[in-house]
């Protein structure tokens, strides 16, 4: 949750929101933020990397699902545990 929370503030817009519900047996955040531009996802086999950009490749690690959609004016990026 707190990687979905801290790119929506660092690489979003504000409004943020943070939405946690049941769906099924999963449990699914939902984050959205009113940049409408996707998340970018660093491919770390080739990236070198220092401290930060992988946020959503842990999300996708630790995750069962993850994605993004268009929400109004900016986007909703959502996983599911």
């Amino acid at each position: 949750m707190s990687e979905l929370v801290t790119n929506a503030i660092r690489y979003g817009r504000e409004p943020v929101t943070l939405a946690v519900r049941q769906v099924g047996a999963r449990v699914r955040v939902e984050v959205t933020d009113a940049n409408p531009t996707p998340p970018a996802v660093v491919d770390t086999a080739t990236e070198q990397l220092a401290t930060g950009r992988r946020g959503l490749t842990l999300v996708a690690g630790l995750c069962r699902r993850w994605g993004w959609e268009p929400s109004g004016e900016g986007k909703r990026v959502w996983c599911e545990i």
